[in-house]
């Protein structure tokens, strides 16, 4: 149900966004409704993995001082400032903390 209202949204306001922003979101939504349709928890892992790294990457040209590090970091500030309901924050903490606690462990 979420992954069809944000591709509607994207949808009608792709025009709106850069080629690049454009490319990033196609990737991202491509890879969430793959991860959305298996069964399998380790490549629905996976697959949210390459959906959440297409969502944020961005083109870096040699040279810059941008690291990976300091892109994720970016978007993951982005994210919680825009979660005005903690939507996010909830879904993290009470559906995945288990396995977050397992992954970190690790």
């Amino acid at each position: 149900m979420e992954n069809i209202l944000i591709n509607s949204y994207y949808q009608t306001q792709k025009s709106e966004f850069s080629d690049p922003f454009r490319l990033r979101m196609h990737r991202s939504l491509s890879w969430l409704s793959k991860a959305m349709s298996v069964d399998d928890d380790d490549i629905r892992f996976i697959t949210l993995w390459i959906a959440f790294n297409a969502a944020y990457a961005r083109e870096v040209v040699l040279f810059t001082t941008s690291s990976e590090r300091s892109e994720f970091r970016r978007f993951i500030q982005l994210i919680c400032r825009l979660d005005i309901d903690q939507q996010v924050y909830k879904l993290v903490w009470e559906k995945y903390s288990g396995s977050i606690h397992i992954l970190l462990d690790n």
